[in-house]
This record gives structure tokens, sequence and C-alpha cells, in this order.
């Protein structure tokens, strides 16, 4: 959203009144185009729900990331084990991959 001056000498905005806000999108080459003064209801909603799945996806990621650290530390024997981490991995299916304490 910018508020613009138009650059004629004799306008309000070349006292310091800007016009707008105008909506602007920018396009592939790196240029601006004019959407209007008001966005579409759907535009808004499509933004809303992109960053809902951006979220979502973020955090299924950051799950991912955790349980496979700790696959990873567990084959390589450089994690010991907490019920936490046991849980997980049952939850995860592999718990006849625990190692039994002696």
């Amino acid at each position: 959203m910018l508020s613009p001056r138009c650059g004629k000498p004799t306008c309000v905005c070349a006292e310091g009144e800007l016009h707008g806000p105008y909506w602007y999108r920018r396009q592939k080459s790196g240029k601006r185009a004019y959407v209007g003064r008001e966005l579409d209801p759907r535009l808004i909603h499509a933004v809303n729900l992109r960053e809902s799945l951006y979220d979502t996806v973020g955090h299924h990621l950051a799950v991912m990331q955790r349980d496979s650290d700790l696959l990873t530390d567990m084959i390589r024997g450089t994690r010991t084990l907490d019920v936490e981490d046991t849980h997980r991995l049952e939850q995860l299916g592999y718990g006849l991959l625990i190692p039994i304490a002696d």
C-alpha cells in the first residue's frame, strides 16, 4: 500500500497530504502494478489462507525435523533416550527399535 505524490507543484500532496492510499502488487519483472483503492475480499481471504497453510506446513516440517534428529541420534547411539523420546518413537512405529537398558 502506498500513498504517492503526483508531482504537481500546486497539488495538496506537494504540501504534505498524500494521495491514496492505493494498493499495488509486485510483478515478476519487479515493477509494481496498480491494484486499486480497496482489495478484493477474495484476495484477502486467499492471502490469509496461504499464510495459514504456511504456518501449518512450517509446523509439520519442524516436527519432521525433530523426529528425524531423534531417529538419527538413536541409530548413531549419540543420544540417551528419555521417556518422551521413547513415547515419540512408539508413536512413529519404531517401538521395536528402542534399545532395552540392561
